[in-house]
């Protein structure tokens, strides 16, 4: 994705994309289930994805799914 693609619709898009890993610490995603959970093209899903990965937010499991690197204790 281009950065001319990283609009505002993006960053809202990442910050509800964390906001539901911080409220259901358990959450594994796929990028198809994102695409379905927010409404976003599967291109947005890949790049949100892989963002939040390379920030060290998510890892990705050995299925492919994304979790919550480090799960918010209670």
């Amino acid at each position: 994705m281009s950065p001319k693609l990283l609009s505002t619709d993006i960053e809202h898009d990442l910050l509800a994309l964390r906001q539901e890993f911080l409220e259901m610490p358990g959450l594994c995603l796929t990028a198809p289930q994102v695409v379905r959970l927010l409404g976003v093209p599967s291109e947005a899903a890949d790049f949100m994805l892989t963002t939040l990965e390379e920030e060290g937010y998510l890892f990705r499991s050995a299925n492919g799914s994304f979790r919550l690197m480090y799960p918010v204790q209670s």
